[in-house]
Protein backbone atom coordinates (compact mmCIF):
# COMPACT_ATOMS: atom_id res chain seq x y z
CA UNK A 1 0.00 0.00 0.00
CA UNK A 2 1.05 3.38 -0.92
CA UNK A 3 2.70 4.71 2.37
CA UNK A 4 0.58 8.44 1.71
CA UNK A 5 -2.64 6.71 1.96
CA UNK A 6 -4.02 5.77 5.49
CA UNK A 7 -4.57 2.41 6.05
CA UNK A 8 -8.16 0.44 6.22
CA UNK A 9 -10.55 0.61 9.03
CA UNK A 10 -12.07 -3.04 7.37
CA UNK A 11 -10.98 -6.17 6.26
CA UNK A 12 -12.81 -6.04 3.03
CA UNK A 13 -14.27 -3.52 1.24
CA UNK A 14 -17.33 -4.06 -1.90
CA UNK A 15 -17.86 -1.25 -3.75
CA UNK A 16 -21.25 -0.57 -5.64
CA UNK A 17 -20.27 0.97 -8.94
CA UNK A 18 -22.14 1.82 -12.16
CA UNK A 19 -24.10 4.55 -13.84
CA UNK A 20 -26.09 7.44 -12.30
CA UNK A 21 -29.75 6.49 -11.72
CA UNK A 22 -28.61 3.02 -12.41
CA UNK A 23 -30.10 1.44 -9.42
CA UNK A 24 -27.33 1.45 -6.77
CA UNK A 25 -29.10 2.86 -3.87
CA UNK A 26 -31.39 0.03 -4.19
CA UNK A 27 -29.04 -2.31 -4.90
CA UNK A 28 -26.84 -1.20 -1.17
CA UNK A 29 -30.10 -1.20 0.51
CA UNK A 30 -30.57 -4.87 -0.18
CA UNK A 31 -26.84 -6.05 -0.06
CA UNK A 32 -27.03 -3.62 3.14
CA UNK A 33 -29.28 -6.35 4.42
CA UNK A 34 -26.50 -9.10 5.07
CA UNK A 35 -24.82 -10.17 8.40
CA UNK A 36 -21.76 -9.80 6.91
CA UNK A 37 -21.70 -6.02 5.55
CA UNK A 38 -21.86 -2.42 7.36
CA UNK A 39 -23.42 -0.04 5.04
CA UNK A 40 -21.79 3.42 4.74
CA UNK A 41 -25.52 5.48 3.84
CA UNK A 42 -25.45 7.26 0.57
CA UNK A 43 -22.39 7.69 -1.36
CA UNK A 44 -19.22 8.74 0.61
CA UNK A 45 -18.43 11.52 -1.96
CA UNK A 46 -22.16 12.90 -1.35
CA UNK A 47 -20.56 15.09 0.93
CA UNK A 48 -23.79 17.45 2.01
CA UNK A 49 -25.25 13.74 3.50
CA UNK A 50 -22.30 13.02 6.32
CA UNK A 51 -20.78 15.06 9.09
CA UNK A 52 -19.28 18.14 7.73
CA UNK A 53 -15.25 18.26 8.28
CA UNK A 54 -12.24 19.80 6.87
CA UNK A 55 -11.39 17.00 4.80
CA UNK A 56 -14.39 16.78 3.26
CA UNK A 57 -14.08 20.69 2.37
CA UNK A 58 -10.95 19.84 0.77
CA UNK A 59 -12.35 16.70 -1.40
CA UNK A 60 -15.02 19.49 -2.38
CA UNK A 61 -12.32 21.65 -3.85
CA UNK A 62 -10.54 18.94 -5.30
CA UNK A 63 -13.63 17.89 -7.33
CA UNK A 64 -14.53 21.32 -8.49
CA UNK A 65 -11.12 21.20 -10.01
CA UNK A 66 -11.35 17.92 -11.77
CA UNK A 67 -12.57 16.83 -15.19
CA UNK A 68 -15.28 14.50 -16.18
CA UNK A 69 -12.55 11.82 -15.75
CA UNK A 70 -10.81 11.81 -12.36
CA UNK A 71 -7.38 9.65 -13.45
CA UNK A 72 -4.54 8.26 -11.06
CA UNK A 73 -0.98 8.27 -11.15
CA UNK A 74 1.30 7.59 -8.25
CA UNK A 75 3.56 10.65 -9.35
CA UNK A 76 1.13 13.01 -9.58
CA UNK A 77 0.97 14.25 -6.62
CA UNK A 78 -2.31 15.94 -6.85
CA UNK A 79 -3.60 12.34 -7.54
CA UNK A 80 -1.60 11.24 -3.77
CA UNK A 81 -3.17 13.81 -2.16
CA UNK A 82 -6.96 13.22 -3.52
CA UNK A 83 -6.48 9.47 -3.00
CA UNK A 84 -5.25 10.16 0.67
CA UNK A 85 -8.01 12.89 1.60
CA UNK A 86 -10.84 10.27 0.44
CA UNK A 87 -9.33 7.48 2.53
CA UNK A 88 -8.92 9.27 5.14
CA UNK A 89 -12.82 10.53 4.40
CA UNK A 90 -13.84 7.43 4.73
CA UNK A 91 -12.13 6.41 7.44
CA UNK A 92 -13.81 9.10 9.04
CA UNK A 93 -17.10 8.19 8.15
CA UNK A 94 -16.43 4.65 8.83
CA UNK A 95 -15.76 5.47 12.85
CA UNK A 96 -18.95 8.24 12.66
CA UNK A 97 -21.63 5.42 11.36
CA UNK A 98 -19.82 2.22 13.30
CA UNK A 99 -18.20 3.19 15.97
CA UNK A 100 -14.78 1.67 14.72
CA UNK A 101 -13.16 -0.85 12.48
CA UNK A 102 -15.53 -3.45 10.52
CA UNK A 103 -15.40 -6.40 9.09
CA UNK A 104 -17.01 -6.04 5.20
CA UNK A 105 -17.51 -2.22 4.08
CA UNK A 106 -20.11 -1.84 1.66
CA UNK A 107 -19.83 1.23 -0.06
CA UNK A 108 -21.56 2.48 -3.08
CA UNK A 109 -19.84 5.28 -5.49
CA UNK A 110 -21.95 5.43 -9.03
CA UNK A 111 -19.22 7.44 -10.78
CA UNK A 112 -17.51 4.81 -12.99
CA UNK A 113 -15.51 7.84 -14.83
CA UNK A 114 -13.91 8.30 -10.93
CA UNK A 115 -12.89 4.74 -11.21
CA UNK A 116 -8.87 5.00 -11.37
CA UNK A 117 -8.84 7.79 -8.66
CA UNK A 118 -11.52 5.68 -6.30
CA UNK A 119 -9.51 2.26 -7.24
CA UNK A 120 -6.62 4.82 -5.30
CA UNK A 121 -8.12 5.79 -2.89
CA UNK A 122 -10.82 2.81 -1.27
CA UNK A 123 -8.25 0.09 -2.68
CA UNK A 124 -11.87 -2.31 -3.43
CA UNK A 125 -11.41 -6.15 -2.68
CA UNK A 126 -14.45 -6.22 -4.76
CA UNK A 127 -16.82 -4.51 -7.53
CA UNK A 128 -19.79 -4.80 -8.62
CA UNK A 129 -20.83 -2.86 -11.49
CA UNK A 130 -24.71 -2.36 -11.61
CA UNK A 131 -25.67 -2.70 -15.69
CA UNK A 132 -28.85 -0.65 -16.37
CA UNK A 133 -30.52 -0.07 -19.97
CA UNK A 134 -29.62 3.25 -20.65
CA UNK A 135 -33.51 4.48 -21.60
CA UNK A 136 -34.37 3.55 -17.75
CA UNK A 137 -31.83 5.93 -16.86
CA UNK A 138 -32.62 8.49 -19.45
CA UNK A 139 -36.41 8.29 -18.23
CA UNK A 140 -34.82 9.04 -14.60
CA UNK A 141 -33.31 12.24 -15.62
CA UNK A 142 -36.41 13.06 -17.63
CA UNK A 143 -38.65 12.39 -14.07
CA UNK A 144 -36.50 14.17 -12.12
CA UNK A 145 -35.23 17.25 -14.62
CA UNK A 146 -31.66 15.86 -13.99
CA UNK A 147 -30.56 17.20 -17.54
CA UNK A 148 -30.73 21.14 -16.29
CA UNK A 149 -30.39 19.78 -12.59
CA UNK A 150 -26.91 17.68 -12.75
CA UNK A 151 -25.66 20.60 -15.42
CA UNK A 152 -25.48 18.36 -18.32
CA UNK A 153 -24.10 20.67 -20.75
CA UNK A 154 -21.31 21.44 -18.68
CA UNK A 155 -20.29 17.78 -17.93
CA UNK A 156 -20.38 17.32 -21.60
CA UNK A 157 -17.66 20.03 -22.46
CA UNK A 158 -16.12 18.63 -19.41
CA UNK A 159 -15.99 15.18 -21.28
CA UNK A 160 -14.88 16.61 -24.85
CA UNK A 161 -11.74 18.30 -22.91
CA UNK A 162 -11.08 14.70 -21.24
CA UNK A 163 -11.36 12.59 -24.67
CA UNK A 164 -8.99 14.33 -26.44
CA UNK A 165 -6.44 12.77 -24.31
CA UNK A 166 -8.50 9.17 -23.61
CA UNK A 167 -9.97 9.15 -27.02
CA UNK A 168 -8.76 11.27 -29.49
CA UNK A 169 -10.05 9.37 -32.44
CA UNK A 170 -13.51 9.72 -31.81
CA UNK A 171 -13.79 13.60 -30.98
CA UNK A 172 -15.11 13.95 -34.81
CA UNK A 173 -18.35 11.58 -34.07
CA UNK A 174 -18.50 13.52 -30.36
CA UNK A 175 -18.42 16.93 -31.84
CA UNK A 176 -22.00 15.89 -33.75
CA UNK A 177 -23.84 14.77 -30.80
CA UNK A 178 -26.15 17.64 -29.72
CA UNK A 179 -29.30 15.53 -28.16
CA UNK A 180 -28.92 15.97 -24.75
CA UNK A 181 -30.34 12.55 -23.56
CA UNK A 182 -27.77 11.13 -26.44
CA UNK A 183 -25.11 12.87 -24.64
CA UNK A 184 -25.99 10.99 -20.94
CA UNK A 185 -26.20 7.75 -23.20
CA UNK A 186 -22.63 8.13 -25.03
CA UNK A 187 -20.98 9.49 -21.27
CA UNK A 188 -22.39 7.05 -20.06
CA UNK A 189 -21.00 4.24 -22.44
CA UNK A 190 -17.64 5.76 -22.40
CA UNK A 191 -17.86 5.45 -18.64
CA UNK A 192 -19.01 1.69 -18.68
CA UNK A 193 -16.07 0.87 -20.77
CA UNK A 194 -13.36 2.98 -18.69
CA UNK A 195 -14.39 1.49 -15.40
CA UNK A 196 -14.79 -2.14 -16.51
CA UNK A 197 -11.48 -1.80 -17.99
CA UNK A 198 -10.09 -0.59 -14.84
CA UNK A 199 -11.02 -3.34 -12.45
CA UNK A 200 -9.81 -6.28 -14.48
CA UNK A 201 -7.29 -6.91 -12.42
CA UNK A 202 -9.21 -7.13 -9.23
CA UNK A 203 -12.37 -9.43 -8.51
CA UNK A 204 -15.70 -7.97 -9.84
CA UNK A 205 -18.76 -8.80 -10.88
CA UNK A 206 -20.98 -7.21 -13.96
CA UNK A 207 -24.86 -7.23 -12.03
CA UNK A 208 -27.91 -7.20 -14.77
CA UNK A 209 -30.33 -4.61 -13.34
CA UNK A 210 -33.46 -5.99 -15.38
CA UNK A 211 -33.21 -9.24 -14.41
CA UNK A 212 -32.34 -8.78 -10.91
CA UNK A 213 -35.61 -6.94 -11.03
CA UNK A 214 -37.90 -9.47 -12.94
CA UNK A 215 -36.57 -12.50 -10.78
CA UNK A 216 -34.90 -10.59 -7.37
CA UNK A 217 -34.46 -13.42 -4.78
CA UNK A 218 -32.96 -16.22 -6.94
CA UNK A 219 -30.88 -13.27 -8.36
CA UNK A 220 -29.82 -11.13 -4.82
CA UNK A 221 -29.24 -15.04 -3.74
CA UNK A 222 -26.50 -15.66 -6.33
CA UNK A 223 -24.71 -12.43 -5.47
CA UNK A 224 -24.78 -13.22 -1.45
CA UNK A 225 -23.78 -16.29 -2.09
CA UNK A 226 -21.10 -15.00 -4.45
CA UNK A 227 -19.68 -12.88 -1.83
CA UNK A 228 -19.12 -15.56 0.62
CA UNK A 229 -22.23 -14.12 2.15
CA UNK A 230 -25.33 -16.77 3.36
CA UNK A 231 -29.15 -16.34 2.15
CA UNK A 232 -31.98 -17.67 4.09
CA UNK A 233 -35.49 -17.54 4.91
CA UNK A 234 -34.88 -14.81 7.38
CA UNK A 235 -32.47 -12.60 5.06
CA UNK A 236 -35.26 -13.06 2.53
CA UNK A 237 -37.64 -11.71 4.86
CA UNK A 238 -35.53 -8.58 6.08
CA UNK A 239 -34.83 -7.53 2.35
CA UNK A 240 -38.64 -8.25 0.90
CA UNK A 241 -39.45 -4.60 1.64
CA UNK A 242 -37.16 -3.57 -0.69
CA UNK A 243 -38.00 -6.33 -3.53
CA UNK A 244 -41.95 -6.68 -2.71
CA UNK A 245 -43.37 -4.05 -0.30
CA UNK A 246 -46.61 -4.07 0.78
CA UNK A 247 -49.12 -1.00 -0.68
CA UNK A 248 -47.73 2.05 -2.77
CA UNK A 249 -44.16 2.33 -4.32
CA UNK A 250 -42.27 4.70 -1.90
CA UNK A 251 -41.58 8.01 -3.80
CA UNK A 252 -38.92 10.02 -3.97
CA UNK A 253 -35.10 10.45 -5.48
CA UNK A 254 -33.48 8.02 -3.41
CA UNK A 255 -36.41 5.45 -3.00
CA UNK A 256 -35.93 2.03 -2.52
CA UNK A 257 -39.26 0.32 -1.31
CA UNK A 258 -40.33 -0.72 -4.85
CA UNK A 259 -41.88 -3.32 -6.76
CA UNK A 260 -38.77 -4.77 -8.48
CA UNK A 261 -40.63 -6.03 -11.45
CA UNK A 262 -42.04 -2.22 -11.92
CA UNK A 263 -38.40 -0.80 -12.09
CA UNK A 264 -37.17 -3.47 -14.69
CA UNK A 265 -38.73 -1.37 -17.83
CA UNK A 266 -40.93 1.19 -16.48
CA UNK A 267 -39.72 3.24 -19.40
CA UNK A 268 -41.46 1.73 -21.76
CA UNK A 269 -44.78 2.90 -19.95
CA UNK A 270 -43.30 6.28 -19.99
CA UNK A 271 -40.59 7.91 -22.22
CA UNK A 272 -42.02 9.22 -25.95
CA UNK A 273 -42.08 6.68 -28.47
CA UNK A 274 -40.01 8.76 -30.73
CA UNK A 275 -37.03 9.49 -28.19
CA UNK A 276 -37.03 5.53 -27.65
CA UNK A 277 -36.63 4.96 -31.13
CA UNK A 278 -33.98 7.76 -31.48
CA UNK A 279 -31.78 6.40 -28.71
CA UNK A 280 -32.30 2.70 -29.78
CA UNK A 281 -31.15 3.44 -33.08
CA UNK A 282 -28.16 5.64 -31.50
CA UNK A 283 -27.55 2.55 -29.31
CA UNK A 284 -26.95 0.74 -32.58
CA UNK A 285 -24.67 3.33 -33.63
CA UNK A 286 -21.88 3.18 -31.20
CA UNK A 287 -22.24 -0.23 -30.54
CA UNK A 288 -23.90 -0.46 -27.50
CA UNK A 289 -25.71 -3.80 -27.64
CA UNK A 290 -28.95 -4.18 -25.24
CA UNK A 291 -32.20 -6.42 -25.91
CA UNK A 292 -35.07 -6.64 -24.73
CA UNK A 293 -36.40 -9.84 -23.28
CA UNK A 294 -39.06 -12.33 -25.51
CA UNK A 295 -41.07 -12.14 -22.21
CA UNK A 296 -41.81 -8.09 -22.47
CA UNK A 297 -45.73 -8.10 -23.58
CA UNK A 298 -46.30 -5.32 -25.65
CA UNK A 299 -47.86 -2.02 -24.22
CA UNK A 300 -52.02 -2.16 -23.80
CA UNK A 301 -53.82 0.68 -25.32
CA UNK A 302 -54.07 2.22 -22.02
CA UNK A 303 -50.30 2.46 -21.38
CA UNK A 304 -49.81 3.77 -24.60
CA UNK A 305 -52.15 6.77 -24.53
CA UNK A 306 -50.66 7.37 -20.37
CA UNK A 307 -47.24 7.40 -22.13
CA UNK A 308 -48.53 10.46 -24.49
CA UNK A 309 -49.46 12.11 -21.04
CA UNK A 310 -46.40 12.03 -19.63
CA UNK A 311 -44.74 12.98 -22.63
CA UNK A 312 -47.02 16.08 -22.82
CA UNK A 313 -46.56 16.79 -18.81
CA UNK A 314 -42.84 16.46 -19.20
CA UNK A 315 -42.59 18.95 -21.76
CA UNK A 316 -45.10 21.29 -20.34
CA UNK A 317 -42.53 21.43 -17.73
CA UNK A 318 -39.80 22.27 -20.17
CA UNK A 319 -41.58 25.10 -21.94
CA UNK A 320 -42.60 26.81 -18.50
CA UNK A 321 -38.85 26.12 -16.81
CA UNK A 322 -36.54 26.55 -20.02
CA UNK A 323 -39.03 28.37 -22.90
CA UNK A 324 -39.55 27.05 -26.58
CA UNK A 325 -35.87 26.61 -27.55
CA UNK A 326 -35.10 23.82 -24.89
CA UNK A 327 -38.57 22.19 -25.87
CA UNK A 328 -37.49 21.48 -29.54
CA UNK A 329 -34.18 20.80 -28.22
CA UNK A 330 -34.81 17.96 -26.14
CA UNK A 331 -36.78 16.18 -28.84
Amino acid sequence: MDDNIPPRMWKKLILIQGHRRSGSTWLAAVLGEAEEASLIPYEPLWLKHHPDSEIGDRIAQMRRKSGWYIDFNHDNEDNVTFARLIREHLAALVEHYFGGPVGTLLIKEPHPNWMPILKAAFQPDHVLFLDRHPLGILNSYEKSALYEGWETEDEWQKFLIDMQKIAPDRLSDMGRIAHPAKRVVYMAYIGRQLCLEGVKDIPHTVVQYEPLCLDPYNEFAHIFRNLGWHWDETIRARVKPLVDPDGENEPGFVAVHKRSKERAYAWRKEMAPHLVRAITCFLEKIGWEINLPDEVEPLTLAEKLRRIKIYIRRRYYWLRRFGVKAVLRSR
